[in-house]
């Protein structure tokens, strides 16, 4: 059943239906016709036969170019408006963008700080186990699962490699992470002074 159109009488849905450019154009241009007819030489009696209709005619073609007119404009309008939303979507998908890279390198440089804290304020213990692997300028080597070993590896200093322990003493391989070992091969002094200020756990 077809919908019933707004205000349930044959005028509101005459104009509703109007509204339409499939129905508004081609009335207009009917009513153009028959407008141009009617000032046209009576050919075969074509005027008088359709001068009757003359005024409905001009009708006609007014309502269907305002209607058409009037979609035209609102088409345009809700063009501009999606275009607008668009814009305002893809200008918040940036900010959200940039926002998040921001946040991203301020905690990667609150990270770095933080690790480059922790090197420097090393127990002389961990300074012992890392200045093994620079000394012998190796990135990796196996050591026992004690304290300070495990406390490096919690710290990212070190990177556990293997599985499983190897020995009765439960040492595992361990590889030295790239920040750590590039600022130790920069700063070697961290390995041989005191710490400045004390761990930093």
């Amino acid at each position: 059943m077809a919908e019933e159109p707004p205000g349930g009488n044959w005028l509101s849905g005459l104009i509703h239906e109007l509204k339409d450019v499939r129905f508004s154009l081609p009335v207009a241009i009917i009513g153009a016709i028959f407008t141009a007819l009617t000032w046209m030489p009576d050919w075969f009696g074509i005027r008088a036969a359709i001068q009757w209709w003359r005024p409905y005619a001009m009708l006609a073609m007014i309502s269907g170019a305002v209607l058409f007119a009037t979609h035209a404009v609102a088409g345009i309008r809700e063009h501009r408006r999606a275009a607008r939303r668009r814009t305002e979507k893809e200008e918040a998908r940036r900010k959200t963008a940039a926002e998040a890279e921001h946040a991203a390198r301020e905690s990667a440089a609150a990270m770095q700080a933080a690790n480059i804290r922790f090197l420097e304020g090393m127990t002389p213990v961990e300074r012992a186990t890392c200045r093994s692997f620079v000394a012998a300028n190796q990135r990796s080597q196996t050591l026992p699962s004690v304290s300070h070993v495990v406390e490096l590896a919690r710290r990212g200093v070190l990177i556990k490699i293997s599985e499983e322990p190897m020995a009765w003493d439960h040492s595992e391989h361990y590889v030295m992470a790239d920040w750590a070992w590039d600022h130790l091969q920069e700063h070697p002094e961290i390995l041989d002074g005191a710490p400045r200020s004390g761990p930093i756990r």
